[in-house]
């Protein structure tokens, strides 16, 4: 949603923040055939995972049928191809243990959307609040109060010879 806000109406963006984004290069999903073992291949370790509620199955095949539907998790061309339009700050948050989207996704965001800070998330699956709350908190808290230049400077950082 929050993609499609500045893209189709940029003057109300100031400023995007894309938390485990999906629609450009999707994984292959994991081997998911219930909700048990979706709720698992969300979290890089199965500790977070318990410490957290799964859906009831009849909810997950609910939502399943509404995300096969949406086309969530398959790749979005319309999407892909208007990242260019994107000029506010942007900060994609990816978990580094991530089963969802793809190891170059985090690069593709970065090269397509001018104005684009990646952040990788260390010891986190697609659900980093479960996996690292503090660190998703933090990270988001630091943007929202520098913009971009909390992970990057505007001066190039290379010695002069």
């Amino acid at each position: 949603m929050a993609l499609w806000q500045a893209i189709q109406s940029p003057e109300q963006v100031e400023a995007l923040i894309l938390i485990s984004p999906m629609s450009i290069n999707p994984q292959h999903r994991p081997a998911i055939t219930s909700a048990e073992s979706a709720h698992r291949a969300l979290f890089a370790h199965l500790e977070n995972a318990n410490k957290r509620v799964p859906l009831s199955q009849s909810i997950y095949d609910q939502e399943s049928e509404l995300s096969r539907r949406l086309g969530v998790g398959i790749h979005d061309g319309a999407v892909e191809a208007r990242l260019k339009d994107i000029h506010c700050p942007t900060l994609a948050i990816f978990g580094q243990e991530d089963h969802f989207v793809t190891p170059e996704a985090p690069r593709v965001y970065r090269e397509k959307i001018p104005n684009c800070n990646i952040a990788l998330v260390y010891d986190a699956g697609h659900c980093i609040v479960g996996d690292r709350p503090e660190a998703l908190v933090n990270t988001i808290v630091d943007y929202a109060e520098q913009w971009e230049t909390f992970i990057i400077g505007h001066q190039s950082g290379v010695i002069n010879p």
